[in-house]
């Protein structure tokens, strides 16, 4: 994937601002209590999070004084609240796509942290990091991801955000082509693993991304590497997830799409993908499905392929409308999308398809898919 370089490259140097704090009151409704996500698909509900480790996160629950934990390696993530006033307003910015204002009230905010670190919030410097990362990963600037890492891993070093960064910077390297950062942000899971300092799991993500970076192993080979990391982590939803999306789509791209949809179905109906897997997932599907749907039409079986460009259409629309920040498969799906309406061959559609390929040209300008839309747009 390439998308042009990020005006939020100039925040890691430049002095940051305080942000106008009258809406906040208005964009958050007032709430008390933390959500703990499971990868298990079970909710902590009326949490009170005290602590978040590599190792586990601490909260207390309802009324009750006593403290509880769960693994940190069994959580899929967190909802915090109330957070303090400037995290509102980058969430905000963050939906909005204004991701330079969004960094800098999270900059703000630490700026302003006291030394003793935040009492009313004890988790919120690590998170703040943490988002920080993300937005580089939104507006595609490897620097600053790998930047927010060695802070987290400085500053923060018993943080569980220091692994989930590493992922998600190994997993944004591997999309944009960088092996050598994707190549060193894996080594730095395993080792971690290895030497104590994370939890099993990551040993396992870490082995599931590293055959997809080194290109080591393809097709079928590649398919039982996954399927073993899969077995192997069987305990960790999010492993599992993230290695049977992976087979799923080199399945599709050796032409077992049959195979790739009942192993798509498989990722979407369990528990624990986050985001990035279910957006690789969605779209992924869309592949396999457009790719049957158009040997049905070829074989003369209109009413078939009719059905399954329908299903590759929801597939890949479901990318653009729920997961509109994984730019890595939004692009892809979006112009899938688009083809899915041509190919219905439905009048009232093709308006449909023509929004899709400007929507692509527009957001992804100077990009392969942005040259893909244009040409599929001419063909109108």
């Amino acid at each position: 994937m390439h998308r042009p370089n990020s005006p939020l490259r100039a925040l890691s140097a430049a002095p940051f601002r305080a942000l106008p704090l009258v809406l906040a009151g208005a964009l958050v409704a007032p709430a008390s209590a933390d959500r703990i996500y499971l990868a298990d698909g079970k909710i902590v509900e009326d949490a009170d999070v005290q602590s978040e480790t590599v190792e586990k996160v601490v909260y207390t629950e309802g009324k009750g004084s006593g403290t509880k934990e769960v693994a940190s390696e069994l959580v899929l993530r967190v909802e915090f609240e109330p957070v303090p006033d400037l995290f509102n307003s980058a969430v905000v910015d963050t939906e909005n796509e204004s991701f330079v204002s969004a960094a800098a009230s999270y900059r703000d905010y630490l700026a302003n942290v006291p030394s003793k670190g935040d009492r009313k919030h004890p988790w919120a410097a690590a998170a703040a990091h943490y988002r920080l990362c993300q937005l580089g990963q939104y507006a595609n600037d490897l620097d600053l991801m790998r930047s927010e890492v060695d802070v987290l891993k400085t500053d923060f070093a018993d943080s569980r955000y220091v692994p989930m960064a590493l992922a998600l910077l190994a997993d944004h390297a591997t999309l944009n082509g960088d092996k050598a950062r994707a190549t060193a942000a894996i080594d730095e899971l395993e080792a971690g693993a290895k030497e104590g300092r994370f939890p099993r799991r990551w040993d396992l993500e870490a082995q599931a991304r590293r055959p997809l970076v080194e290109g080591s192993a393809k097709g079928e080979s590649l398919e039982r590497a996954l399927a073993s990391v899969a077995k192997d982590g069987a305990v960790f939803p999010t492993v599992v997830a993230f290695a049977q999306a992976a087979r799923s789509e080199s399945l599709s791209a050796r032409g077992q799409h049959d195979d790739a949809v009942e192993a798509l179905d498989e990722v979407l109906e369990a528990q624990g993908a986050d985001a990035r897997v279910l957006a690789r997932a969605y779209a992924a599907l869309g592949d396999s499905l457009y790719a049957l749907g158009k040997a049905r039409s070829e074989s003369g079986d209109a009413d078939g392929a009719k059905g399954l460009y329908e299903r590759a259409r929801l597939g890949y629309m479901r990318v653009v409308v729920s997961y509109p920040f994984e730019y890595g498969y939004v692009a892809r799906s979006a112009v899938g999308a688009g083809l899915c309406f041509v190919a219905l061959e439905d009048e009232d559609y093709q308006d449909n398809a023509r929004s899709l390929f400007r929507f692509v040209r527009r957001k992804f300008k100077g990009t392969d898919w942005a040259d893909q839309a244009r040409k599929a747009e001419n063909l109108l």
